[in-house]
């Protein structure tokens, strides 16, 4: 079944009407149809009495006349009949449908064969008998009900008897920090009317008759690496001020575009990245000289320059100049002998990375046995950690940011030398990972907050988001299993608001994206480090996908320019 086969029946008053329901269902169609990704379009069916033409609204599919008991009868006929919609979306207020308080809507309910979400506009807490009987006969027939506010929600349970598993909030705002950098009041509106739309989705997806169906994604735009280079107007000093481990990514992005597209982006500024990496290299250096060890941050820094060196140099292309690979494989060389003082095993297992796709490229025995030696200390860590917690298969007793990053080296160990036991424990504990972050149909990661088998899933990042998706991607590369496949769409649908707050971290019409995940709420910033870490995870995507020139603008155009 093709995207957007499944249709969402919206029962509601609409527009020209100007009621406030009407209205809502007209902002609601919009964000719904042209703004959000999921596998669903909305369709319509206009509620009124009045004379309305709805010529000229091609999302109008149906009009329901509430007057008319026949016209419900005929209305559930055209929905069982319809193989694309998927489930209906009712939008009651009393008295809307007709007869005393509305009980028309019951030929509809007691008809149609599909999932029904019911949304309550009202909820009188003072009703006499007969209504609370009705309103308990209409809520019956509904899979979901759905109401505004914990009010509401309150009454259903305890004045009408209603079960409080079937009831649902949706549009309670999002609970943004009061300084929330860089969105504008505008947006915030937006980004809330977003949430309301991107809760509605998951519930269709949960009630869906067909289960089998697949999310869109939005068109690729290279919008993010133009802002994170900025390279025209802050020729001098942007570079400077960016980290190490975002010059990294961003050369990690123009690489995977490059084998995505074998469009060669941003020379200029790839030139500047090098020169930057070149000059933290060599204050590390002297650091080490003095203090004989670099923290935690300079570690993950330079093991992220050192894929980034690695990844760069496996890009064969006439339109690079030589310099620059000459600049990247000094670094890289650079970055090698700083590594005999990294202490930590996610360092360890990103040179590991590193050395694997170097190896590719320079197949030298010394790398491969730098490589092996990293892996056995893995191996040796995770046997130590196994017998301490049996339930918890991992190699280390904390989470970190990256947590795939382990398995992830242990089978480039295995893909360097075919030893087995690197496959098993890749898998081992890859499988582990899998099953405590995938939960309840979204990607969940475990925080770097969490100790022992204790979990916590909340402040966590597009980085680790990002991360999952890239170990998914080289799993799936290896074993050829659709499953990692499947996986590797479901992390990337966590951009889009399908996570444990359902609330879209990247946002492409304002080309933002949040910094992560709190307990219950986004966090308030916005950076083009995490942007980067979403164009990635795209990338990476569509890589998968076999996808090509799905930009939003030229790209010959946007390569000249980035490349004068």
């Amino acid at each position: 079944m093709n995207n957007f086969d499944q249709h969402i029946l919206l029962i509601s008053p609409y527009s020209p009407s100007e009621d406030k329901i009407a209205q809502y269902s007209a902002t609601l169609f919009d964000v719904f149809n042209k703004k959000i990704n999921t596998p669903f379009k909305l369709k319509i069916c206009a509620v009124t009495s009045e004379n309305f033409t709805y010529d000229n609204y091609k999302e109008v599919q149906y009009v329901l006349n509430p007057l008319k008991r026949q016209e419900y009868f005929n209305l559930a006929d055209n929905i069982n009949k319809d193989g694309q919609i998927s489930s209906v979306l009712i939008q009651h207020n009393i008295n809307l449908y007709g007869r005393e308080n509305g009980d028309n809507l019951l030929f509809l309910l007691y008809s149609v064969k599909k999932p029904i979400l019911l949304f309550l506009n009202e909820v009188p807490e003072k009703a006499d008998y007969r209504f609370k009987e009705l309103l308990k006969s209409i809520t019956s027939r509904a899979n979901v009900i759905l109401v505004g506010n914990k009010f509401h929600k309150e009454i259903l349970i305890n004045q009408y008897e209603i079960i409080c598993d079937k009831i649902e909030l949706v549009n309670e705002k999002i609970n943004f920090d009061e300084n929330l950098i860089g969105v504008t009041a505008n947006n915030f509106t937006s980004i809330s009317i977003d949430k309301e739309a991107l809760i509605y989705a998951d519930l269709f997806l949960r009630y869906s008759v067909n289960k089998n169906i697949e999310f869109t994604v939005p068109p690729l735009s290279l919008e993010i690496l133009r802002k994170a280079l900025d390279y025209e107007q802050n020729k001098k000093h942007t570079i400077s001020e960016n980290s190490i481990l975002h010059n990294s990514e961003v050369i990690h992005a123009i690489c995977l575009y490059h084998k995505l597209t074998n469009v060669v982006y941003g020379l200029k500024v790839i030139e500047l990245l090098l020169m930057e990496i070149n000059d933290c290299i060599c204050k590390n250096m002297e650091h080490i000289n003095m203090h004989k060890s670099l923290e935690g941050k300079e570690e993950k820094d330079m093991v992220s320059a050192f894929s980034a060196m690695a990844i760069l140099l496996s890009i064969k292309d006439d339109k690079i100049p030589v310099q620059l690979y000459s600049q990247a494989k000094t670094n890289y060389q650079n970055i090698l002998k700083l590594s005999e003082t990294f202490t930590s095993f996610s360092a360890h297992a990103g040179l590991l990375k590193g050395l694997y796709i170097y190896y590719t490229i320079f197949p030298e025995e010394r790398i491969k046995e730098n490589a092996l030696i990293i892996a056995d200390k893995l191996i040796e860590k995770y046997y130590q950690e196994v017998q301490i917690e049996e339930e918890q298969k991992w190699i280390e007793n904390s989470y970190h940011s990256a947590n795939s990053k382990l398995s992830e080296a242990l089978l480039y160990a295995y893909l360097l030398s075919g030893v087995e036991i690197y496959k098993v424990i890749a898998i081992v504990t890859f499988d582990w990972i899998i099953a405590n972050s995938f939960r309840e149909g979204y990607l969940n990661c475990v925080s770097n907050t969490t100790f022992g088998t204790s979990k916590n899933y909340f402040d966590y990042k597009p980085a680790e988001v990002t991360e999952t998706i890239i170990t998914l991607s080289l799993f799936y590369e290896v074993f050829d299993d659709d499953l990692y496949l499947r996986y590797i769409k479901t992390a990337f649908n966590w951009y889009s608001g399908y996570n444990n707050i359902k609330t879209a971290i990247h946002y492409p019409e304002f080309d933002i994206c949040f910094d992560g995940i709190s307990e219950n709420k986004l966090l308030p910033s916005i950076s083009d480090f995490a942007a980067i870490n979403y164009l990635i995870a795209r990338l990476v995507l569509d890589l998968k996908n076999n996808k090509k020139n799905l930009l939003k603008t030229n790209i010959e155009n946007e390569t000249e320019i980035l490349n004068q």
